[in-house]
């Protein structure tokens, strides 16, 4: 068995009832940012940065759904699907995840620096269920890179080397995480 670390945490059962569960706070979450999506987009283009990321945030999370649908049409079918393609939807939706957790958290912290009243630890608890469905999300991200990539080289033969886009992502949380702790440090 050739699995790699993520593959075999999310394979497990635990965490298949962890990602549905965190599927249960972000999918109708995201589907109300795809509904509202459209009407953010002139906003953010007339010089609205809160409006323009909240496209951004929406748009990046539809194409790490595309990249999760084309993962499970891969996974009977590699040799028909491109494995590029897919990988970098799933990176794309690992790094919106990441950003939407992130920015919660950072948010959060700010809103507890500001006032220590019940009503905002109240809200912390919420705010950390909904950052951590979407390190859950993310997680699930990872493991179907990695499954997506095994299942690619049983089926043709043909080795794909995953590690460019595992430094990609991993550049690129790197870059997201400068602003998170200029927002924390401020």
């Amino acid at each position: 068995m050739d699995k790699g670390l993520m593959e075999r945490i999310t394979d497990t059962g635990v965490f298949e009832v962890l990602f549905w569960l965190s599927g249960i706070v972000v999918l109708p979450v995201f589907a109300l940012g795809a509904l509202f999506a459209p009407f953010a987009l002139p906003t953010g283009l007339s010089g609205q940065p809160f409006a323009l990321a909240y496209f951004a945030l929406t748009a990046g999370g539809a194409i790490g759904l595309t990249g999760w649908v084309r993962a499970h049409l891969a996974m009977r079918a590699p040799e028909r699907h491109g494995i590029s393609v897919t990988l970098f939807c799933l990176v794309v939706g690992i790094v919106t995840a990441l950003v939407v957790a992130g920015g919660t958290v950072a948010a959060t912290l700010a809103d507890l620096r500001d006032g220590s009243d019940r009503a905002a630890w109240f809200r912390s608890g919420l705010s950390g269920a909904y950052a951590a469905a979407h390190v859950v999300w993310a997680l699930g991200g990872v493991g179907r890179m990695e499954r997506v990539a095994r299942r690619y080289r049983e089926r043709t033969g043909r080795a794909f080397d995953s590690i460019p886009f595992v430094f990609l992502l991993v550049a690129i949380g790197l870059a997201l995480c400068v602003p998170v702790a200029a927002i924390l440090l401020l």
